[in-house]
């Protein structure tokens, strides 16, 4: 391994976590350097929904809105890596806990899985063009993400 591929990494390592934790503390001007201009998002298997290219602009809109009223930590672990050139891949464990006020059940949802995050080096920085999430398993109450 050579050492700028050994940094390659790091730096991508990084972006992931910087990921998570912008994401927790709903640090949306953060998360959006971290960002790609457009992102492919597949939460399919989660909430049903079908997968789509969606702008920087509106990822975040659309998680702003969405945790809003909920609280989460995302413990992201056991990165793969792989760098081609300009592309990487890093997939990832990861646990991620919700909780907010529930009109009805649970106030909590915990769902672990895994990621799969696609990133782009432009201008020299990594970023996340794209996630796919993959349950293992859930609990709780999903309807304090979704109402």
């Amino acid at each position: 391994m050579s050492t700028a591929s050994l940094q390659d990494r790091l730096d991508v390592i990084e972006v992931v976590n910087r990921f998570g934790w912008h994401t927790d503390q709903h640090e949306w001007d953060e998360l959006s350097e971290v960002l790609a201009e457009d992102i492919y998002c597949d939460y399919s298997a989660v909430f049903g929904v079908e997968q789509s290219t969606v702008a920087r602009a509106d990822v975040l809109s659309q998680w702003e809105k969405l945790f809003s009223h909920v609280r989460t930590q995302h413990i992201i672990t056991n990165h793969i890596v792989d760098v081609d050139d300009d592309t990487a891949t890093c997939r990832a464990h990861f646990h991620a806990n919700h909780v907010a006020e529930a009109r009805h059940g649970d106030s909590q949802f915990l769902l672990a899985g895994s990621y799969q995050f696609g990133l782009a080096r432009t201008d020299g920085r990594w970023r996340v063009a794209s996630v796919v999430v993959s349950p293992i398993w859930s609990r709780g109450n999903l309807t304090i993400l979704t109402g």
